[in-house]
């Protein structure tokens, strides 16, 4: 499993959090590593202070996997999101070096700009 990370717009206008766990045929979490720092663990834990500034992520199992787990949690730290502050998450999930999973997430402004609320996207993508 290979999973690439992109972020575009103000990263710091938002509060963003992403965690995923990976999952084997027999349920067991597999290790994740992140390509960047080497660094492997089961079910990483990212906010906006750990990506780079190129704002690109990228990650592989250190096994088979049959499951990944996505979390996202998105919230504006402002009141009113402006246009050129408008930020979103781009998640690529590759299973045997095919892309499977592509989905871009985004909050948008509510209506009026008076108040905002976290925005959480949870889905899951099995290998077929």
């Amino acid at each position: 499993m290979k999973m690439d990370v992109t972020c575009n717009g103000d990263i710091q206008s938002q509060v963003a959090v992403l965690t995923f766990l990976a999952v084997d045929a027999k349920s067991d979490i597999i290790s994740i590593v992140n390509d960047s720092t080497g660094v492997s663990t089961a079910g990483p834990f990212l906010q906006n202070s750990d990506f780079p500034t190129s704002k690109r992520l990228s990650f592989h199992s250190a096994a088979k996997v049959s499951s990944v787990s996505i979390m996202l949690a998105v919230s504006p730290k402002i009141y009113v999101t402006t246009q050129d502050q408008n930020f979103s998450m781009t998640i690529k999930l590759y299973f045997d070096g095919k892309l499977k999973d592509n989905q871009t997430f985004s909050y948008d402004q509510l209506s009026g700009g008076a108040s905002t609320t976290p925005k959480d996207f949870d889905y899951k993508v099995t290998v077929n």
